[in-house]
């Protein structure tokens, strides 16, 4: 049973209905969507940075702040030397192990060894920083 509505029928009269409540219901989803995800970026605060693969590239001055110090190790990664904390130091090290073991070592030519071993290596370094011109940057292994 069709009856005419301004040339249409019931039918697609309610198919326009329905397009019409998805497209608002879809804008606003998407509005709501993205005023959450600008509303979370500008709430989030700054993390510290990320730690580099060559040390001397890092920089601790940040921390000069004392509101931003919350980590276990900030106390050696920033040492304040004057007053105004211009001149600090920065200590850190680094633990690299690595366990080794080959089994069939030569596709099984040569007698075999139930054992492995432990490859070790540490590296310790010292970042003295005396003001914004000068600095000396010392890392060795052990």
């Amino acid at each position: 049973m069709t009856s005419a509505w301004n040339g249409w029928s019931v039918q697609e009269a309610r198919g326009g209905e329905r397009r019409t409540r998805w497209l608002g219901v879809t804008l606003v989803m998407v509005f709501w969507l993205f005023g959450r995800l600008s509303f979370a970026q500008t709430l989030a605060p700054p993390g510290p940075p990320s730690y580099q693969m060559l040390r001397f590239e890092e920089d601790y001055s940040y921390l000069r702040d004392p509101d931003l110090r919350g980590d276990l190790w900030d106390p050696l990664k920033f040492v304040a030397l004057n007053d105004v904390a211009t001149w600090y130091l920065s200590l850190g090290g680094e633990a690299r192990e690595r366990y080794e073991y080959f089994h069939n070592a030569n596709w099984g030519g040569e007698p075999q060894d139930g054992n492995g071993y432990v490859l070790q290596r540490f590296m310790v370094h010292a970042d003295l920083h005396l003001g914004e011109q000068v600095r000396f940057f010392v890392q060795l292994k052990i």
